[in-house]
């Protein structure tokens, strides 16, 4: 399945033209023990190398950028600061001008104050080919302020013109992160645990698929129908779901899908007997998936697609994904947004002849907390 083979980027990795060689981010937080200062450091490695931090002037970070990576995330300064590093990184997708090489980002807490938020050190898309793209290689933490350093991220450069600004540092200017720091920590789920929404319709049926599945992308393959391409080249993104289940009757399923830059996602339509998968195909030829697929929809026909009422609205038809899969002898979808970020992050649809739907089940995987 095409999730299966988008990494999963917790300390991130990117490939673009400019950087053939896997990169590997890299971020960690060092504080003095003899002076007041702090630094954080970002970089990207090839092919997991060893770690090769910008090396600043010792006037602005105290010689700190000289040390070796630490692969630290929290340290307290010398005057009693407590600093927190969290890094992550965009999403990669398999097309697209640099899709692969996703956007690096970090937060940063001083003192239970949340001073950046999801703030991007790195440039991704393709932003090596922008002569003006920048990236963050060192912030340098003074009582007082902050000294932001920068190198050139166009590739034909060295990253040797390193700039640097002050910015004024006032804690009290910015709110204390109570997600972060809660008067009452409570147990959290580890970051990437996938998980079965507590109000799910049907929790048991949710609970066991997770116990089969364990990930997301599993649980997409669990119990997957075969998809039979109907049609010739020209129709190659329609395929039509195999087998006859009691809850659509004796209609037929046709999936219209594909995972392009443009459309990355499936749209379900549910049809009479008596309808071709000429007809379909014709149809999909002549509509608007973005905003003409309910107007259009013949009589007779049920439509499963995201920008439905309950069902992923706020997303556009083009990018949520839907996987058939027989369950009980009953056909439900596997329902899952593009985004990695919209939630739920896939929801277990179960349709019925009429047009309706359930979502019987709604699964989330937790985040981590920027």
């Amino acid at each position: 399945m095409r999730w299966a083979l988008i990494a999963v980027l917790v300390a991130g990795w990117c490939c673009s033209a400019a950087h053939a060689d896997q990169q590997w981010f890299r971020t960690d937080v060092v504080c003095s023990k003899t002076q007041d200062v702090a630094l954080l450091r970002f970089t990207e490695t090839s092919d997991d190398g060893p770690d090769d931090y910008v090396r600043l002037a010792k006037s602005i970070d105290g010689g700190l950028s000289a040390d070796k990576g630490t692969k630290r995330t929290d340290c307290t300064t010398r005057w009693g600061a407590a600093i927190r590093l969290r890094d992550g990184a965009g999403q990669a997708m398999p097309y697209g001008q640099g899709g692969g090489d996703p956007p690096g980002f970090f937060s940063l807490w001083i003192d239970k104050h949340k001073i950046f938020s999801r703030k991007e050190w790195k440039p991704g898309y393709g932003a090596d080919s922008d002569k003006d793209a920048r990236r963050i290689v060192g912030i340098a933490i003074h009582p007082d302020r902050l000294t932001i350093c920068t190198n050139s991220y166009y590739w034909e450069n060295d990253g040797k013109d390193i700039a640097c600004h002050d910015e004024p540092l006032n804690l009290a200017s910015h709110p204390v992160d109570a997600i972060e720091y809660p008067d009452k920590p409570v147990a959290q789920r580890p970051v990437g645990t996938l998980y079965a929404n507590a109000k799910s319709p049907r929790l048991e049926l949710c609970r066991q698929r997770l116990v089969a599945a364990h990930e997301l992308y599993r649980l997409e393959e669990l119990d997957a129908v075969k998809r039979i391409k109907v049609g010739n080249d020209e129709d190659r993104l329609l395929s039509r779901v195999e087998g006859s289940y009691p809850n659509v009757g004796a209609q037929q399923v046709f999936i219209y899908g594909d995972t392009s830059h443009y459309f990355d996602g499936d749209v379900v339509v549910m049809v009479p007997a008596s309808v071709t998968a000429k007809d379909v195909a014709a149809w999909f030829k002549k509509v608007d998936l973005e905003s003409g697929l309910q107007t259009s929809l013949p009589s007779g026909w049920h439509l499963y697609a995201g920008g439905r009422e309950r069902l992923y609205p706020k997303v556009s038809p083009r990018y949520v994904h839907f996987t058939p899969q027989k369950i009980d002898g009953q056909l439900y979808f596997l329902a899952r947004p593009t985004n990695d970020e919209v939630e739920p992050a896939a929801a277990l649809v179960l349709p019925r002849a009429d047009g309706g739907f359930e979502i019987s089940c709604a699964y989330h995987v937790s985040k981590a907390h920027y």
